[in-house]
């Protein structure tokens, strides 16, 4: 697995959209959320804490 595949399964999981994902993590839109999921965009430290904050996952669940 991989970043990507994790942070779409991880929100699924919770039954957010990328929207509620954007807003709960403070990212500041949620098309960031969309890049994200389809690997065309890694987050950055900063947004990774904030996804798995979020999320309330640690960031190790989120990247490997």
């Amino acid at each position: 697995m991989n970043t990507a595949h994790n942070i779409k399964r991880l929100r699924m999981k919770k039954g957010w959209s990328q929207r509620e994902l954007a807003t709960r993590s403070g990212l500041v839109h949620p098309a960031a959320i969309g890049h994200y999921e389809r690997g065309r965009r890694t987050p950055g430290l900063v947004n990774l804490e904030r996804l798995a904050k979020a999320l309330k996952v640690s960031i190790t669940e989120l990247t490997k």
